[in-house]
């Protein structure tokens, strides 16, 4: 929100608690709602009264505005004000936009939100790393997925999904090794796998959409765009990736994991 201060009409007092206020700084405004076409939103104050309710010490240790850049240690240190740059702050609305998306499509199509426990006795997938806690006097782990749960809860829900932090301890040698996430996990009871597929494909679709006409503000700041993929996507079956691979000189076994390079 803009406030202005117009020298003429406001009094001497509120003009110079304006003058003392310093970026960062915490204030609270009381005062007159104006329109205005020179703001984003259309609307400005005029105070009545000006209150400086927290006073940033300066130098600030970064620029928030984002136009002197910082090294990436001074930003993790001084992490609440990197937050505060305006790139930061359009990714975190964009997750939220997806999480908000998916949870409503979900519910929509009649899947139950649960929570699984993140302490665990025992691996739930193969050839994922284990982080291992002390649980009392129990050796105990972080959870790496909730799948076990999943296959129990569907036996009387039917149809569930989890959106939570999960574990693996695997060092970050590229973006996709990473310790800690948070992933949106599905279970459907009596589904094929084109069953699995059309969900999945909706949900995407459904996520594009939702980030397209809500997000536009903070696609701009971040300077990216996207199409919205058509429904249906297009299907490829196992044995047309590994032709396809061949063709691209990428070596593949079949049974195997498809390889990074791909």
């Amino acid at each position: 929100m803009q406030v202005t201060v117009p020298r003429k009409t406001v009094n001497k007092q509120i003009a110079e608690k304006a003058e003392a206020i310093q970026r960062q700084c915490s204030v609270g405004v009381r005062g007159t709602v104006k329109r205005t076409e020179m703001t984003p939103r259309k609307v400005e104050i005029i105070p009545k009264e000006i209150r400086i309710l927290g006073v940033a010490q300066h130098p600030l240790p970064l620029d928030v505005t984002g136009r002197t850049p910082a090294k990436i240690d001074v930003r993790l240190d001084a992490r609440a004000l990197d937050l505060c740059q305006q790139e930061n702050r359009a990714v975190f609305k964009i997750q939220h936009a997806i999480l908000q998306a998916t949870r409503t499509f979900l519910s929509e199509k009649g899947f139950i939100e649960a929570h699984t426990p993140r302490i665990i006795a025992t691996a739930t997938e193969g050839g994922a790393a284990l982080f291992p806690v002390r649980y009392f006097e129990n050796k105990a782990f972080l959870a790496q997925s909730p799948q076990l749960y999943k296959e129990e809860l569907v036996l009387g829900l039917e149809k569930v999904f989890e959106i939570g932090p999960f574990f693996r301890a695997e060092e970050s040698h590229t973006r996709r090794h990473i310790s800690e996430f948070i992933s949106i996990d599905i279970e459907q009871a009596f589904a094929t796998a084109e069953d699995v597929m059309r969900v999945l494909e909706q949900l995407v679709h459904h996520i594009c959409n939702a980030v397209k006409e809500k997000c536009r503000r903070e696609l701009e700041i971040l300077k990216h765009d996207f199409e919205v993929p058509r429904l249906p996507f297009k299907r490829f079956t196992y044995s047309e990736i590994l032709d396809e691979l061949k063709n691209k000189k990428i070596a593949a076994t079949w049974g195997e994991d498809i390889p990074t390079p791909a």
